[in-house]
């Protein structure tokens, strides 16, 4: 049991309190929080000013309704304001920063205000890679003098174990998802949003006119109807759109029709990818751009799995043409994303942030 300054459970106050768009890993965090006797709360400004232990924040501009002016500003204010009186009460501001940016930046110096006063409010940050930690550091240095630990982004293969094991073999999946059969299959799942670049890779893919070569594209597009009509435009014949949210029975399925999955994002906002472990987690390899953190992770868990471009999507479907039939020995090593030990390391970074030592009924495991 992890206890907290009045020796009850610690408290978290977490934004986002649950799973965001289908993406289970803030369920699957919460869930090795709680078996490790954390209480955690979803955020809410109402919470924040009774907040006494740590409040978590993930994404700091989604607390922030950002689609009109007046509204962002009051939000702002709102936030930052509260965050000063939960921190004034002794409660302690942890940030784990994902990306650099939000990859689609509105009012950028309204949020380049209220992140410069958000981040000087940070009590410990969380980066997920020591390569991320640095970036970070470097986009906002203020964060130099604020303590730091690192604490991977946990795999999937938990939340998706049944699932893989009912999905049978790659033509029980084209079976099951309705698709033309294909030699070469490439894949990029997710929400389709600009950074991710689909309308380039789709226009590479058609360029390329391999007719032994099929690439999936599926996922939602929010709100653009500019990028949702620019994709299927860009669409030639052997590309398969399914621009709509996918069940998440469906996902081990997608994965099991594809070779490889291709990830042409553009890194100046993205850090980190949660549909590249998703695509180990599942055993697909990934085809995604050349950076110190995906360098970092191609050798944590192999070069059989993680193969980098530099430069367009046009490079990026080029090194997923060469490696869609490479042989791949077993299954990529994911032992250093276990969600055990990711869990123990966030609860020390909450011990550290409230200063407290390990309850005695409470046995350290190594992060």
């Amino acid at each position: 049991m992890s206890r907290g300054l009045d020796g009850g459970p610690i408290r978290v106050l977490a934004s986002p309190g649950g799973g965001t768009d289908g993406n289970p890993y803030i369920d699957l965090l919460h869930q090795g929080l709680a078996a490790l006797g954390v209480e955690v709360t979803p955020f809410d400004r109402r919470r924040l000013l009774d907040a006494r232990g740590v409040v978590h924040v993930h994404w700091p501009a989604a607390l922030v309704r950002w689609d009109s002016g007046p509204r962002a500003v009051a939000d702002v204010v709102k936030v930052l304001a509260g965050l000063a009186i939960a921190r004034s009460r002794g409660a302690r501001l942890v940030w784990t920063g994902h990306d650099l940016e939000p990859h689609e930046l509105r009012r950028p110096l309204l949020h380049r205000l209220y992140f410069a006063a958000f981040s000087r409010m940070v009590d410990l940050w969380i980066s997920l890679t020591p390569a991320g930690a640095a970036a970070l550091q470097q986009r906002y240095p203020v964060l130099a003098r604020r303590p730091m630990r690192v604490v991977p982004h946990g795999s999937y293969r938990d939340a998706y174990r049944a699932s893989v094991e009912q999905q049978g073999d790659r033509r029980a999946a084209d079976r099951a998802l309705d698709l033309p059969p294909a030699r070469r299959s490439y894949l990029l799942l997710g929400q389709i949003r600009p950074y991710k670049h689909v309308p380039a890779l789709l226009r590479a893919f058609a360029a390329d006119a391999d007719p032994d070569a099929r690439l999936l594209v599926v996922g939602e597009v929010r709100g653009d109807q500019h990028l949702a009509d620019a994709a299927r435009a860009a669409a030639p014949s052997g590309a398969v759109l399914r621009l709509e949210r996918v069940p998440g029975a469906q996902i081990p399925l997608w994965h099991a029709a594809a070779d490889v999955v291709v990830l042409p994002y553009d890194t100046r906002s993205a850090l980190n990818s949660g549909a590249l472990l998703l695509a180990l987690s599942l055993d697909t390899p990934v085809v995604v751009a050349d950076s110190p953190i995906n360098r970092e992770l191609r050798r944590q868990v192999g070069a059989d799995w993680v193969h980098l471009f530099d430069g367009d999507p046009a490079e990026a479907l080029a090194v997923a043409k060469r490696v869609a039939h490479a042989r791949r020995a077993g299954r990529p090593d994911l032992d250093a994303f276990a969600w055990p030990a990711i869990a123990e390391a966030t609860v020390q970074a909450y011990r550290d942030v409230l200063g407290l030592v390990p309850s005695p009924d409470h046995q350290e495991q190594p992060a």
